[in-house]
């Protein structure tokens, strides 16, 4: 049951089909009663963009990953024209009831924001190409080096915040930006006869990327140098001049995330934890906002230390990683 709502498309699904109903057994319009399923509705649209730039992630080609990106936005984009273009001649017909009103213009309000979205999440992954030197170049992946001491060490940008963090802010932002459209649709009713793509036109404008200026600017100025070195015994994590240090044997769990704005390194040892964001910080011109994937060799030190990779199927096609502790270690000291 926790696998199942824990898909972005369970609650996707839910959320809009709830606002379908609330709006096709409502009065429909703009009154007071449609705040609550227009919420929902964007909400719902919200997780469906998430399901899909899940899928996105998981395409490792990067030249296939953006051709579908905008073949996603492409297809969800004329499906809302088209509903749109046929709901008053359906509606005349007498194909379409007067309750499919509220369930068309449920769908094609999540349409919106899913699109709004995958409109943005497109424009951060674009970001990945960049001009050096006059010619454009794919970003590198943050490198594992050698350490002077023992073992290996990469080094990155991250801002340190928990994830539960930063999808508050996501969600907390998608509210705001649903209770101001609702506001310029009460505000300019008119609106709603100017039709979907003016209607996602005006919303990425006047109120998508100013949100997003807003929200890359502070994730931007949370930005640290980091590096995080696995040695023969032990690792060491280091955030601008705080460092963290610790024995496999005192590790309970370590999330490594890579391949998304989702990118990330959560820990958990003796009481504490520690949580760095590489996907959304600031990082050199050159250098992509991801991570490496873990070595082998760091696996198996991981696994001699007693923690076991828990990640299911699903955590390791989106690109994550997850070790707990399962027992404690036998023959390991740190």
């Amino acid at each position: 049951m926790r696998r199942i709502f824990g898909k972005p498309i369970v609650w996707a699904a839910l959320l809009i089909a709830a606002a379908s109903v609330l709006f096709a057994t409502e009065s429909f319009g703009l009154s007071d009663d449609w705040i609550v399923p227009f919420l929902l509705t964007l909400l719902g649209g919200w997780f469906a963009g998430h399901a899909i730039l899940d899928g996105l992630n998981r395409v490792e080609a990067f030249r296939i990953r953006i051709v579908l990106h905008v073949g996603a936005v492409a297809a969800i984009a004329l499906t809302i024209w088209a509903m749109f273009l046929w709901t008053k001649p359906l509606t005349r017909a007498g194909i379409l009831p007067e309750s499919g009103w509220g369930v068309f213009f449920a769908l094609q309000m999540a349409g919106l924001v899913a699109v709004a979205w995958l409109v943005l999440a497109l424009l951060h992954t674009v970001t990945a190409l960049v001009k050096v030197s006059g010619a454009p170049v794919e970003r590198r992946l943050p490198e594992w080096e050698a350490a002077e001491s023992d073992g290996a060490i990469v080094r990155f940008s991250a801002a340190p915040m928990r994830f539960g963090a930063l999808a508050g802010v996501i969600v907390g932002t998608i509210i705001v930006a649903s209770l101001l459209g609702a506001g310029l649709m009460l505000a300019f009713p008119a609106a709603m006869n100017a039709g979907p793509m003016m209607v996602i036109i005006s919303f990425a404008l006047v109120i998508g990327l100013p949100l997003y200026a807003i929200i890359s600017a502070m994730f931007r100025a949370r930005s640290r140098r980091c590096s995080i070195l696995f040695g023969d015994r032990r690792l060491r994590l280091e955030v601008g001049d705080d460092v963290f240090e610790c024995g496999y044997a005192q590790l309970d769990e370590l999330l490594w995330r890579r391949g998304s704005e989702y990118a990330r390194i959560e820990l958990s040892a003796r009481g504490e934890q520690r949580s760095l964001i590489v996907g959304v910080a600031k990082q050199p011109p050159e250098v992509a906002p991801n991570l490496p994937e873990l070595s082998r060799r760091t696996k198996r030190l991981l696994e001699a230390a007693g923690l076991e990779d828990v990640s299911s199927a699903r955590e390791v096609r989106s690109g994550l990683t997850r070790y707990r502790r399962q027992a404690v270690p036998a023959s390991v000291t740190g």
